[in-house]
């Protein structure tokens, strides 16, 4: 991870490609790479391209807007799609907002993902479909995000593996 300063002109997050890969030993439940500073705004665009690849979890995750109360998760899961949640702090629980069924996120092959929030409203953008969502709670000023792997469960051998190609988070346009 490389960010010391955030400004329009570019993204901050992992080198634009990244192996993420998580084990299975526990107290974890994924390995997560995060950013020095937050996005300086209440709204973000972020795209690029995932590959997930062969392990005994075949799940990657994108992190957004931390706070003390949560975060939201995309869990991208190879022939599925994806699920987004809410998780609350307060709780340890994990509420399911919504799924959305993208036939081309296959395991070994590389998808493009477009992600935008603003406000309540999120958009989600997997192989050339869309989907929209209506959050829980409003979006913070200064999204903090996140790239993850998620951990094995139990009785796995390893946890997922993947990478993140040409990653880029930035303010959405106003």
């Amino acid at each position: 991870m490389s960010c010391s300063k955030i400004d329009s002109s570019r993204s901050c997050g992992p080198e634009p490609d990244t192996r993420i890969a998580a084990g299975n030993e526990p107290p974890s439940s994924g390995s997560v790479s995060v950013p020095a500073s937050a996005i300086p705004s209440s709204a973000f665009a972020a795209k690029g391209s995932i590959r997930i690849l062969p392990a005994d979890s075949q799940q990657l995750n994108f992190l957004f807007a931390r706070t003390d109360d949560g975060f939201y998760s995309l869990a991208f899961v190879a022939d599925r799609g994806f699920t987004l949640f809410d998780y609350r702090s307060q709780t340890s629980e994990w509420v399911r907002i919504g799924d959305g069924h993208a036939p081309g996120l296959r395991l070994g092959v590389s998808t493009d993902f477009a992600v935008e929030g603003r406000g309540r409203k999120l958009v989600v953008g997997l192989d050339g479909l869309s989907w929209n969502f209506d959050l829980p709670r409003a979006l913070p000023d200064g999204i903090v995000w996140g790239l993850g792997a998620q951990a094995g469960g139990e009785g796995a051998e390893t946890g997922s593996a993947g990478l993140w190609q040409r990653i880029t988070v930035l303010p959405a346009a106003r």
